[in-house]
């Protein structure tokens, strides 16, 4: 099943992980439709399990999500900081050659 997932080179790893998330949730379900069917109790328990995983799961990917944003500005600022840097050091260069 994983295996026909629509994946290549360009694909994130969170697009990924979405689509098998998908692909195993439909699993699960027809799992937990099927030993319903046999006992009510283990079909309910089977749920609680699953939604406890996908709560889980879901604060994974938001903790994932704001660790990559926060990484995303740091970049960001040290990229200005370089900036600013690299225009320091050329001002200062034009300083020593006025002065020399």
């Amino acid at each position: 099943m994983l295996e026909n997932l629509d994946i290549d080179a360009s694909t994130s790893v969170m697009d990924i992980v979405q689509q098998a998330q998908a692909v195993h949730s439909a699993c699960f379900h027809e799992l937990v439709r099927q030993v319903t069917v046999q006992c009510a109790e283990r079909g309910e328990l089977m749920v609680r399990v699953w939604r406890t995983y996908l709560d889980l799961f879901t604060r994974m990917v938001e903790i994932h999500n704001q660790n990559e944003e926060q990484l995303k500005q740091q970049h960001r600022d040290l990229e200005h900081q370089h900036e600013e840097h690299v225009a320091s050091i050329g001002e200062e260069r034009k300083v020593r050659e006025v002065d020399a």
